[in-house]
């Protein structure tokens, strides 16, 4: 598997979320949220130890390593992901789909699996994915998260280093992309998610 059809995988999943996130109500209530600043959450208070372990899985089932590519671990997308969350521009409605969704996803393995996610197998662990995505019964959460953590991760992969994500341009380097001039030498006060 080339770097060239995982990249169009991704996007094709992502092409699929956003597109079913644009058709929701939650995209006006999330557009507006985010002209927004309603809400900076506190550093390691986003997410519960076991949230935390199925995020990691959830993360690796996205984008897993495989020969080629570093893995979600090494580029540090969670780091990434929490930061933007986190952040000044992160809204209260963009923070609270995110802790909602990752919340329902523990659920669903726990009420469908009576496990944690993380003791689950790859596929079910996968299946558990797809299910809460396309579930009629989650009203667009499990659509709007997937959409959500798709971009967070994608940009995870490509945003410049100084912003927490792509460690050691570890992303640039798997797809060969030479950074354009002048990189930001340091991070703006927040970013918009």
């Amino acid at each position: 598997m080339n770097r060239r059809s995982i990249l169009k995988k991704i996007l094709l999943l992502f092409a699929v979320s956003l597109n079913a996130f644009m058709f929701s109500n939650l995209f006006y209530k999330l557009k507006t949220a985010l002209l927004s600043n309603k809400r900076i959450l506190k550093k390691n208070d986003l997410l519960a130890r076991e949230m935390d372990s199925t995020f990691d899985l959830v993360l690796n089932q996205i984008l897993p390593k495989y020969k080629g590519f570093p893995g979600v671990d090494k580029i540090k997308t969670k780091k990434y992901i929490y930061r933007t969350l986190s952040g000044p521009e992160a809204s209260l409605e963009v923070t609270s789909l995110f802790e909602k969704g990752l919340d329902k996803l523990t659920q669903v393995a726990k009420t469908e699996f009576k496990s944690s996610f993380h003791m689950l197998s790859h596929d079910e662990q996968l299946g558990i994915i797809v299910s809460f995505q396309y579930s009629p019964a989650n009203d667009y959460l499990g659509k709007s998260w997937m959409s959500l953590v798709i971009s967070l991760t994608l940009e995870s992969v490509l945003v410049d280093p100084v912003y927490g994500g792509n460690s050691d341009q570890l992303g640039w380097e798997w797809l060969q992309h030479q950074p354009g001039i002048p990189r930001p030498s340091q991070p703006h006060d927040g970013f918009i998610v």
